[in-house]
This record gives structure tokens, sequence and C-alpha cells, in this order.
């Protein structure tokens, strides 16, 4: 159930989401799999036809301590390097308005000085987990209180039952009208993905880049506000597939979950993730039964080829195609207590998947429950976006930009993927041409998403009949 990435104030449709849509919980039969991933894809066609699908939405997660005290949450000093009185504190850093004003800062000695005690310990986490949870990098009463507002506000506007109560794809691209109506959305999407502290703890802190290297950016691939309801459905243990992350398999983005809630682990709706799944032995095997980007050629598949049918519409679907290796994952799995303004930071390779909210949780927070989360996804600029068929727009209005950097695309294009680092000294520019692209280029493009759309279908319906013969 998707909205069009570039126009998040059109009306959502009601219905599962497209892919990321999970199989009929009756299916028990492995031997079905391959008849029922042909009538699953043919339904996502059919409802991405009624849809405005252009980015697609960001992935969910939540450690576990049901005894975890709210009003003393786990600090760290800077002396410090993990949090010793939480089983799953190894994974937990909180960062102070020193830090905050560092990360910001253009003297990379006042970096150096604020986090030259905990700058290792959260990379190196980083790198062996596959994750990392940071506390205190909003500033709660400035850009977190108006981040919340402006989630509160959309959420009020956009109703779905999905997998989630409320979503909307594409914030950051959010703008006032032509006759200048305000959106819900406000400024502080925008804000907190491309100027806030947040782009700015990935490039120096997870990614060692230098203010000063100009050939090596930090891009917002995408975003989403998402916001978990009473529904009781869940995406299943995955990575994005390439419609949720459309670089190829060579690159390794970092994936941001915000949480816009306090969401005790007790009562669920947050997102659990599964540390060390980057490299687990058996992430190949897990790979191929969700028909991942990593088992797809570098060339990319079309639509016409027989591997399509392998890879397309299976992300959610690990706990029906391979019961035992979903159990596996589920065993190592994290949830995490979280609070409101926790930055989670994933790679893109990590396991993960939402999670519903339970019987506990739905008599603590009531029946209009809407536990709000807002996922940022951030790319090298040498990235380069998936070959093959695509949905994505700056390949629907260029099939040129097929295979080609971030960068490049930017470059030659305008600001699809808008440039999170290095700063920008003027950012108002970048803005004024994303908005540009908004109103000047997206109408066309939705124009060729519904013929690409069309042809798709076309080719699906005859897959149909012939599997049905």
């Amino acid at each position: 159930n998707y909205q069009n990435y570039y126009f998040p104030d059109s009306a959502p449709v009601s219905g599962r989401p497209s892919p990321h849509t999970q199989r009929n919980s009756t299916i028990r039969h492995r031997s079905h799999t391959r008849i029922m991933s042909l009538r699953l894809t043919y339904i996502r066609l059919i409802i991405l036809s009624a849809t405005i699908l252009l980015f697609p939405f960001a992935s969910e997660g939540h450690v576990s301590n049901n005894n975890y005290n709210y009003d003393h949450p786990l600090t760290m000093s800077t002396e410090t390097e993990t949090v010793h009185d939480d089983p799953q504190g190894r994974f937990i850093y909180t960062i102070t308005s020193e830090h905050r004003k560092a990360l910001l800062s253009t003297d990379p000695q006042e970096f150096e000085s604020a986090f030259n005690s905990i700058a290792k310990g959260i990379r190196d986490t980083y790198e062996q987990e596959g994750l990392v949870l940071i506390r205190g990098l909003l500033e709660e009463d400035s850009l977190l209180q108006r981040l919340s507002e402006d989630a509160q506000a959309v959420m009020e506007s956009v109703k779905i039952e999905t997998v989630f109560s409320s979503s909307t794809f594409g914030n950051a691209f959010s703008f006032p009208k032509a006759d200048g109506t305000e959106t819900s959305n406000g400024g502080s999407f925008r804000e907190a993905a491309l100027t806030s502290t947040i782009p700015a703890f990935i490039a120096k802190v997870l990614l060692c880049m230098d203010q000063d290297d100009t050939t090596n950016s930090l891009r917002l691939l995408k975003d989403a506000f998402l916001a978990k309801g009473k529904e009781q459905s869940h995406c299943g243990w995955h990575v994005d597939d390439s419609g949720f992350w459309p670089t190829n398999s060579q690159s390794n983005g970092v994936n941001v979950w915000i949480a816009l809630d306090d969401m005790p682990a007790k009562y669920g709706g947050g997102m659990t993730v599964s540390p060390k799944s980057h490299k687990a032995e058996w992430r190949q095997d897990a790979y191929k039964t969700i028909g991942s980007t990593k088992i797809i050629p570098i060339e990319g598949v079309h639509f016409d080829s027989p591997m399509f049918l392998q890879v397309f519409g299976k992300t959610c679907s690990m706990d029906t195609l391979d019961p035992a290796l979903s159990e596996r994952i589920e065993s190592s799995k994290v949830e995490f207590d979280y609070l409101k303004g926790d930055c989670l930071f994933c790679t893109r390779w990590l396991f993960h998947r939402s999670v519903e909210i339970n019987e506990e949780g739905l008599k603590h927070y009531g029946e209009d429950v809407g536990l709000k989360r807002y996922t940022i996804r951030y790319e090298r600029g040498s990235a380069q976006t998936y070959r093959g068929w695509s949905m994505e727009p700056c390949i629907l209005m260029d099939p040129n930009n097929s295979g080609k950097s971030l960068d490049k695309i930017c470059e030659s294009a305008g600001p699809f993927y808008p440039q999170c680092w290095p700063r920008l000294s003027d950012q108002s520019k970048q803005e004024a041409q994303m908005e540009t692209l908004v109103r000047d280029k997206f109408p066309e493009i939705k124009i060729k998403r519904g013929e690409a759309l069309k042809a798709i279908t076309e080719h699906f319906n005859k897959a149909k009949s012939s599997e049905s013969t």
C-alpha cells in the first residue's frame, strides 16, 4: 500500500503493501511456492496499478528488557564505551549536547575532542553487530519535537489498514503545493534527513568521511514515515529488495530507524533485528529464499526473464518459504525498549522485521494506537542504481540512468538523491532543485509509471493464464 515517493499528498489506497505483501497464512506446503508466488505477484501488480509506487518504504525493528526503567534511561559517559547494566547494552550509546554540537561543527578538532573516547566503540559495534542504537542524537525540545508534531499530523490525515496504520513516502520531497497550500509534513522531515545530526553522525562516525573530500558524498536514497497500529500483521525476516533499496548489491548503505514514541518491547509495535546477520553463515540461504538483490546478477533482471518470477514478491515471506530458517533467525533477535528519539542505525544487509502490537500493548495504548517512526536510507554517492526492470523515478525518466552512480544521476538529472555530506554551503539551492523536480518532472514520470505497470500487468496476466493451464 504505497504512495508515490514524490507525491506524499496523494490519497492512499487501502490494501496490503505491494513489495512487502505477505502470503496467505494458510500456505503450508513448499511444493506450492512457485504457484503462490506467481499469484501473489499478480495480485501485487493489481494493487500497484491502483497506487502510486515510485519509492518504497523502509523496514522495521525493536532489545528486550521488560524491567526497563523509563524514569532512569540508560546513559553512558564519554569515558565508557558500553552500557553494562543491560544485557543488550553493548548496542546502546547515549550522546550529549557537546556531541551534537561537534557533529554539526566544521572544526575537526572539536569533533575529535568530543568523540575521541567513544567513536571507535560505536564504529566497532556497528561493523561487528551490524547495528548501533544512539540516544540523544536529536535535541528533544527542538527538531525532535517538530518531527513528532509533523508525524502526528500526517498520521491523523493518512489512514490505512495494512501492516501499518499510516504511512507516507518521500517526506523529504514534500513541498507546498503549486497553489501555496502547505502540506501536513512541514519541513522537519527534510531537515532531519538532510541537515541534522543524523547524516553527520553517519558521515563522521560510522563512515569516517571527510568534510573536505568533495569526491566522497553521502546521499539520501529514500525516506518514509510509518505508524504501527492495531493491525495484526507484519513483514517477516528480510533485507530490503531492489524495489526498496534501488542500488546494486555492491553497495553497503545505512538505514536509520527513528522512534517518535516510547515503545517498550513488552508491548510490541517496534522493529526487531538479528545482530551479526549481515555476515551470518546462513545469510546466503536467506538471500535465495526471499529473492534478495544479493542473488541477482549485476546486469539485473528484466520482467520477461524466468528469474524475475524467482525473486519478485518474496521479500516478506521467509516464515512460509523456509519456516526453519525463519525460526533460526528469530532465535537470534534483539528487541529494544525504544525511547522517543532513539536512532537505530543498521547496515543495509542486516535482517530485520516489524513487530505487531500484542494484546497487552493494545490494552495499554488503546484502540487508536499509532506508534510513530521515521526511516531514512543513505548511500554513498558512488553507489550505482540497480539494473534491469525498475520503477525508480530517475530511470523511468531516462533509462540511461540505470546502472549509473547516484552522483552522476544527480549531476545530470537533478537531486533525485539529495546530498547530505559534505555539507552544502547553500542548502536552499538544492531544496529549490528538489521542488522543481516535484513540480516539473514527476507528472511525466507518473505517466511513464502507468505505462510500465500496464506492460508488466499484461505480462503476468499471460503468465497466470499459462500457469493455470
